[in-house]
């Protein structure tokens, strides 16, 4: 009870089960034992070269998985399409993303990340007001997106 005398507000949740099985994400290259034992830094070299080559196979899994066979289910694949709101303005990249931020919010999520095409980064950036001036910052600068 409220200090008023009515009742509280009370949230129901619902929960189901649901399975994720586990996957193996794999990078691999073919070398001699004779070429890794004549070197450590070949060995130190190729190590690194996978770990990277292995990094970009698990954020294309993340993203853009089809679920198919030992594929993850990426996050573009289940995600819902992107729909511009009545009224708003839609006509820039910028202007999607923070529509994009209002879709989510209205979802009851929150996001906490944002992932870009690197041709969407560089329009972003390249973007200019009437007068010509960079609007995000000068791409002479490289900001991070």
């Amino acid at each position: 009870m409220t200090a008023e005398g009515a009742a509280a507000p009370v949230s129901s949740y619902g929960w189901s089960q649901a399975d994720a099985p586990v996957r193996k994400i794999t990078h691999v290259t073919h070398i001699s034992d004779e070429a890794l034992a004549d070197a450590g830094q070949l060995q130190a070299e190729i190590d690194g070269e996978l770990r990277y080559g292995l990094d970009l196979e698990e954020e294309a899994q993340i993203l853009a998985g089809d679920g198919a066979g030992q594929n993850l289910t990426g996050l573009i694949t289940v995600a819902t399409a992107y729909a511009a709101p009545e009224g708003l303005p839609d006509e820039t990249r910028i202007d999607r993303l923070r529509l994009g931020l209002l879709q989510v919010a209205l979802a009851n999520f929150a996001a906490n990340g944002i992932t870009l095409h690197p041709i969407d980064w560089a329009a972003i950036e390249l973007l200019k007001d009437a007068q010509g001036r960079y609007i995000f910052g000068n791409p002479n600068e490289q900001a991070t997106p």
